[in-house]
């Protein structure tokens, strides 16, 4: 286990580390992970509590470069387990194209979600590992000046803490404190609005298959695993459609309409949401530059 030096001074937790990672999500606890691994001290901030972290609902999968990776790093195998898949069923229209996921260079590609990478991340940097994740923090504010050492505070249960440290990494997206930090002037924003959101519907009903990526005249529809008993339903909606605008018949049928297949059954719906994506808005893609602001004393680097 890493330790942070730590002094009391007054009523004021003061600490030092090497690094202080602001936000625990797949890039936060990723690079941690990594840091502690090389035996460099690192903090890593979080509003939310462990479970909230480990049951959020997110978007994407870890591709074969990013498998590389953590093969290059000897954690693959710990990191990369649980529900993952290395077949796709693709849908275009109700046909049926199945594709295996194939990586470079003698990598095998997994189909493995963001939400069991960070629940396996949280098990080996913690549980596994000892490392500081500190849950529940609010109140963040980051000091990274010119000709001065860069510290961030924050507060919990226990009271006003201060970090002192040399890089402080912002990985909370781009609605966090890090982003708004940054002083004026330094980033350059790019978007592009593709005019859709996406409705994310969790059900009671496991992959009859692979996981499914469905294209259609009616809109697109995907399923990927949630648990050995759930699925999680993705559908491409209209910016101005709200959770209230699907109820369960219609959602139902769309799927039906989208995927081209009558067969498949209502069931459970636990949960309905749009998606507006830290990162990334619904029907919108952004890019800021750069992704690492310097000062002459230390770094905030951004991982969204």
């Amino acid at each position: 286990m890493i330790q942070s030096e730590k002094n009391m001074q007054t009523d004021q937790n003061i600490e030092k580390t090497t690094v202080v990672i602001i936000g625990a999500g797949v890039s936060g606890l990723t690079l941690a992970t990594f840091l502690n691994k090389s035996g460099i001290p690192c903090i890593v901030l979080e509003r939310r509590d462990r479970a909230y972290v480990q049951m959020r609902q997110r978007a994407g999968v870890v591709e074969a470069r990013a498998v590389q990776m953590f093969e290059r790093w000897g954690l693959a195998e710990q990191l990369l387990s649980g529900l993952v898949a290395q077949t796709i069923d693709y849908r275009l229209n109700g046909i049926s194209r199945t594709f295996t996921v194939i990586g470079e260079e003698g990598s095998d590609g997994r189909f493995c979600t963001q939400q069991i990478l960070v629940n396996n991340l949280l098990k080996e940097l913690i549980d596994v590992k000892g490392g500081e994740v500190r849950f529940e923090v609010t109140n963040v504010t980051i000091r990274n000046e010119e000709n001065e050492q860069p510290q961030v505070t924050y507060s919990d249960a226990k009271g006003f803490h201060t970090i002192n440290c040399h890089y402080i990494v912002g990985c909370d997206g781009d609605r966090g404190i890090s982003r708004a930090s940054i002083p004026a002037g330094i980033l350059t924003k790019y978007s592009h609005e593709f005019g859709y959101a996406w409705l994310a519907a969790l059900v009671e009903t496991p992959l009859r298959g692979h996981p499914i990526m469905g294209i259609s005249d009616h809109g697109c529809v995907c399923q990927l695993p949630r648990g050995p008993q759930r699925s999680r339903y993705y559908l491409q909606c209209a910016l101005s459609d709200g959770p209230e605008h699907w109820s369960d018949e219609r959602l139902w049928n769309e799927i039906r309409l989208r995927l081209g297949d009558d067969t498949v059954e209502n069931a459970v719906v636990h949960d309905k949401l749009l998606f507006h994506s830290t990162g990334i808005d619904a029907g919108s893609t952004k890019t800021i530059i750069p992704f690492r602001f310097i000062s002459k004393r230390g770094s905030l680097c951004f991982g969204v």
